[in-house]
């Protein structure tokens, strides 16, 4: 008996773990249900929207943050910068990071 049908046909091995030459199963279907889509949407956008269009419209949310407006700001920072990160997590990491340098944390 090989590694592969060593527990049944379902491609593992006597302790549970894929075997060798198993390629793990055929995958979520619906990540390529949502690529295909992200795909069709993608196209339609760069057929309908030539480049000074988005260059228009970056240009008024730019104008709109500038002006005070909260959300456009918001929608920039998040863009150019990322989400931002909860001030507490932080916090929590830098203090576990100093108790393992002062050795009052061991890793486990």
């Amino acid at each position: 008996m090989s590694d592969t049908d060593s527990n049944g046909s379902n491609g593992r091995d006597s302790n549970g773990r894929f075997a060798n030459g198993n390629a793990g199963g055929p995958g979520n279907p619906g990540v390529k249900h949502a690529a295909q889509l992200r795909q069709r949407l993608n196209d339609a956008l760069f057929k309908t929207c030539a480049p000074d269009r988005l260059t228009a419209a970056i240009d008024a949310v730019l104008k709109l943050a500038e002006a005070g407006d909260v959300a456009a700001l918001k929608l920039l920072m998040e863009r150019i910068a990322g989400p931002p990160v909860a001030t507490e997590i932080v916090e929590r990491i830098e203090a576990l990071e100093a108790a393992v340098q002062r050795g009052g944390i061991r890793n486990v």
